[in-house]
């Protein structure tokens, strides 16, 4: 839908001048055009339980002698 904002009259300028408005016009819709659509989201390859934050209650702390020694 097309209203009467989105018209320019060019009726007024010079031969000249009508040539630069259409060929910035071309320009800026070359630059500026249409707007692309963002990419949609990526979708997850896990499942939603690998998503999720794992709850802790208390941590072990380990000393690296002790890793070591256990393996």
């Amino acid at each position: 839908m097309k209203t009467s904002a989105n018209i320019l009259d060019l009726s007024t300028l010079s031969d000249t001048a009508r040539r630069e408005v259409t060929d910035f016009y071309q320009f800026v819709m070359q630059r500026y055009g249409r707007v692309q659509k963002k990419p949609a989201a990526v979708k997850k390859r896990l499942p939603d339980e690998f998503y999720k934050p794992i709850t802790v209650h208390q941590y072990l702390t380990v000393s690296r002698d002790e890793i070591y020694n256990e393996v």
